[in-house]
């Protein structure tokens, strides 16, 4: 036992030392990030705000910036996407929804899904918010029905009843998040006009009636080549080009 406790910590300490090197390193690029700003090299500032992304510094405050940057560079579909994923961590926050507008001007509204309606807090809460809230109750729960084994009273028995709907309606709203923030692929059209195709090539016709504007919305759905297949608002299908399509 004394092993193998030994080894949990040691492995617990590795951890511990990889997510410090890893926090000091994502600061350094944040720092140098703001400074290339700062001194207007806004093509460098996103593309170090991006590194910080892709090794796993997520945060509202990276994709807030990295939004700044990109619109500054002169790249104003990325940008949007930016904002929209610095949304997934501050739902809330008046200046990421003035940025966003500023770019796209009155942001479409797409239908509200039923659950949330029945969550209605779930795009009041970030991302995170919601993982550690989930785990927070569901280790009360569990402290809570431990409690419930050596003192079984009837406050005791309803405290850990509750406790159980809050972590099981908590740990939904969170697996919600995961499914549509990191389950689904997000596209958003990069370009001022863009012109679906029903298949991946410019000989197939446009899906639509008319062009689709700066910053639509859709989901990835498929990818053939460098063509991506999206769905937009009711259920519209359509293939762009990749280089129209800004990910996230």
């Amino acid at each position: 036992m004394n092993l193998r406790l030994c080894f949990l910590f040691l492995l617990l300490l590795v951890g511990v030392d990889k997510l410090v090197a890893s926090n000091v390193e994502g600061d350094r690029l944040f720092v140098d990030a703001q400074a290339a700003f700062e001194q207007a090299e806004f093509r460098r500032a996103a593309a170090l705000y991006q590194q910080i992304v892709d090794r796993g510094g997520r945060s509202g405050a990276v994709y807030y910036n990295l939004g700044n940057a990109l619109v500054q560079a002169g790249e104003p579909g990325r940008a949007v996407a930016a904002y929209l994923a610095a949304k997934r961590y501050l739902p809330l926050d008046p200046y990421v929804e003035a940025n966003l507008r500023s770019v796209v001007g009155s942001e479409a509204k797409s239908p509200i899904p039923m659950i949330e309606h029945v969550f209605f807090w779930q795009n009041w809460v970030g991302y995170p918010q919601k993982f550690r809230s989930a785990t927070f109750l569901c280790v009360l729960t569990v402290l809570s029905a431990t409690v419930l084994l050596v003192w079984p009273r009837r406050r005791a028995r309803q405290l850990t009843l509750l406790l159980l709907v809050l972590a099981t309606v908590a740990s939904l709203s969170a697996v919600y998040d995961w499914y549509r923030f990191e389950y689904r692929r997000h596209g958003v059209v990069a370009v001022e006009q863009a012109e679906p195709r029903k298949g991946n090539s410019l000989h197939y016709e446009p899906a639509f009636t008319k062009p689709l504007p700066l910053g639509s919305l859709g989901v990835v759905i498929d990818q053939r080549g460098s063509w991506l297949q999206l769905r937009f608002d009711a259920g519209q299908e359509g293939w762009l080009p990749k280089e129209q399509v800004a990910v996230f």
